[in-house]
């Protein structure tokens, strides 16, 4: 980690500054140390120059951060479930609402597989600032972002931060965090941006992730959130598939969902990728669409998606006016719904 991500850090207890003891470095970053907090004492390992920021969780949480490690680690060679770095960006740009030229191709897929023929990302609302993306996974956005801004932070909770810190080595200006968006290990408005994407509904608690990252937010500065809508499950049939599916894996040891979820459901997905080719094969064997399984050209993204949706332990839907009042109870302002559905950004008042 770089030394002065020290002044951006605090205990995500009570949120007091930490100090730095006991460092080593190399090549000028910090690789290993403690985190001491200067005003409970409680501290932090650094270690393999990521700030350990672990916190006890109940079991479902705990159950739910392995779920992603194996979503991200187990079809992760040559790191192809990460998509063409066009559709990453028009990902990222449509959900925080940065880019006015997301903004101009409408609310699209809930994941869309391909990027909008003519679009061309404007990074102009990255430029010059210190930005923090709240559940960073695998680090798909980070390599992206870091070109663009003064410095970015990914926080992540499960130990697949180090493969996130792994792919950003090469990045002077990014550092990973192990911590919780529940209780982020940062001190209040450091950081001008702030994003968190496809995250909060994972958690226990969303409204309380979002009024912590709410925190984070500098005077004058943004945050956009995304979360899953309503509308996740679909309807009808498959609505109840869907749930079905869910309640029979979600409960399983990650590891064994994965096993269960590439067995059956990744070759159904296939099957209906080939029937939905033709319009008669697909009403032909409608009954086989029952169950809607996500579909990517790409096989790694594809088995990554189907568990995503399907196996991970805790998901929560919500609507646009619930995700408005998380950050108004933030004490954010200017409060704007974004054409992708349950995207919304705000800005805290200078």
């Amino acid at each position: 980690m770089n030394l002065d991500l020290v002044e951006l850090l605090a205990c995500p207890k009570f949120r007091h500054p930490v100090r730095l003891e006991n460092a080593s470095e190399e090549g000028g970053r910090v690789t290993s140390g403690r985190l001491v907090c200067t005003g409970c004492g409680s501290s932090y390992r650094v270690r393999d120059g990521i700030p350990r920021h672990e916190q006890k969780a109940s079991d479902r949480a705990e159950q739910t951060a392995r779920h992603f490690t194996v979503e991200f680690t187990a079809d992760a060679a040559g790191d192809r479930d990460i998509d063409e770095a066009a559709l990453v960006e028009f990902i990222l740009h449509s959900r925080t609402g940065l880019d006015p030229n997301a903004l101009k191709f409408g609310g699209g897929d809930w994941y869309p597989t391909e990027c909008p023929s003519g679009y061309r990302a404007d990074w102009s609302g990255f430029a010059g600032k210190i930005v923090l993306e709240g559940g960073c996974g695998p680090a798909r956005f980070l390599p992206l972002v870091a070109p663009h801004c003064k410095r970015v932070i990914g926080l992540e909770l499960g130990s697949h931060v180090e493969r996130a810190a792994n792919r950003c080595r090469h990045l002077d200006n990014v550092d990973l965090v192990q911590g919780s968006v529940l209780n982020p290990p940062f001190r209040q408005g450091a950081f001008d941006l702030v994003y968190s994407l496809g995250v909060l509904h994972h958690t226990e608690r969303p409204g309380a992730g979002a009024r912590a990252l709410g925190s984070l937010v500098a005077p004058g500065g943004q945050i956009s959130l995304w979360v899953y809508g309503l509308n996740y499950w679909g309807r009808g049939v498959r609505r109840l598939t869907g749930k079905a599916i869910h309640s029979a894996l979600a409960d399983r040891d990650p590891e064994d969902a994965y096993r269960l979820a590439k067995r059956w459901l990744y070759p159904l997905g296939r099957l209906q990728g080939r029937l939905a080719r033709r319009r008669w094969t697909k009403l032909a064997a409608a009954p086989v669409f029952a169950i809607s399984v996500p579909r990517h050209p790409v096989p790694e993204v594809m088995m990554a998606t189907i568990f995503d949706y399907f196996a991970a332990p805790i998901i929560s839907t919500h609507d646009d006016a619930e995700v408005r009042g998380w950050l108004e109870d933030a004490g954010l302002a200017d409060i704007e719904s974004l054409p992708v559905p349950t995207s919304v950004r705000a800005t805290r008042p200078k």
